[in-house]
């Protein structure tokens, strides 16, 4: 399938530039405007047959507290293996940039002095928030008020680390989802990421659905239906295999 770089214009006329896969360019001229954007410019991207090493490899990328919480111990154990790629998560049990600030700008000091390239961060967007005692806020489907903290606060919030650590993607996740339910998700699922994709999209970030037990994007086809929905080329999927 033929691949786009475009140029879009939201309703505030920030301008924001993406790629996006579409059969040609006039269905992704239409699915951009049935989102609300005004498109400004799209240009196939050619394709090259040249085949490079760098092209046939596989970019290792570690998140850091799968092998340490300590921010330099990681990235410098990471630069021992050859690793040059990362995704910051938790810091010294923290998910920064939520909890001490200390915790988050040690991340991001790691990062300056090792010089490493930041893939994303997963700072738990939907996900309930762990308090300094180690409890957690409640975050369902049933808790609007939170719903809307994690959109108006935490989520500029975590704009400012992503560029602050040299990254525009952000791992986001489709609110907890109760043991006993099934079907469809909630429209309060779909609603809350489509308003983060679009504030995403105004702001220059994508965001990377994660697939997981326990939420509403716990299996493939579930996660696939909630792309579809959401229908934004500011939300993308990022495929836990685990």
């Amino acid at each position: 399938m033929p691949n786009y770089a475009y140029t879009i214009r939201d309703a505030t006329g920030s301008v924001i530039p993406g790629t996006s896969e579409a059969e040609n360019e006039d269905i992704l001229r239409r699915r951009l405007t049935e989102q609300g954007f005004s498109v400004v410019e799209v240009k196939q991207i050619k394709s090259t047959q040249k085949k490079t090493k760098e092209a046939l490899s596989m970019r290792i990328s570690l998140i850091t507290d799968e092998c340490t919480h300590d921010p330099f111990t990681a990235l410098e154990l990471g630069k021992r293996w050859g690793i040059n790629h990362f995704e910051i998560r938790y810091a010294h049990r923290w998910r920064v940039p939520e909890g001490p600030a200390w915790a988050a700008d040690q991340v991001a000091a790691a990062v300056k002095a090792y010089g490493v390239t930041v893939t994303a961060i997963s700072p738990g967007l939907f996900k309930p928030v762990m308090r300094t005692d180690g409890s957690k806020i409640p975050l369902t489907t049933e808790t609007p008020a939170e719903i809307r903290r994690h959109l108006d606060e935490l989520l500029p919030r975590f704009f400012d680390f992503a560029a602050r650590l040299g990254t525009r993607n952000i791992t986001v996740f489709a609110l907890p989802k109760p043991a006993e339910a099934g079907g469809a998700p909630p429209a309060v699922v779909i609603d809350s990421l489509a308003e983060a994709a679009g504030k995403a999209a105004s702001a220059g970030f994508t965001l990377l659905l994660e697939n997981g037990q326990g939420s509403w994007a716990d299996t493939g086809a579930a996660s696939r239906a909630i792309l579809e929905k959401v229908h934004s080329p500011a939300l993308r999927m990022t495929w836990d295999p685990a």
